[in-house]
């Protein structure tokens, strides 16, 4: 099998609302075509808290509650697939 690992999508303004959706239906997209095939076997992100890499590409904020990609990347896992 085969994974995409460290994901993250850096936006020039993450406080555009209008960017922060490109990000919603990029991720959503790009894990779309990652698990329809047949030997993904994982996704990983890089930044998970923004004392990581990118802070602002964090799953989580500051106050570590799950930013709007988390909580899409949650509802990927556990409602659609």
């Amino acid at each position: 099998g085969w994974a995409v690992t460290e994901y993250d999508l850096a936006l020039p303004d993450p406080g555009d609302p209008a960017q922060q959706g490109l990000r919603l239906e990029f991720t959503r997209d790009i894990m779309t075509a990652v698990f329809a095939h047949p030997r993904a076997v994982g996704f990983w992100f890089w930044t998970f808290v923004p004392t990581d890499w990118r802070p602002e590409t964090a799953l989580l904020d500051e106050d570590l509650r799950p930013r709007p990609h988390a909580e899409l990347v949650r509802t990927l896992l556990t409602r659609t697939w």
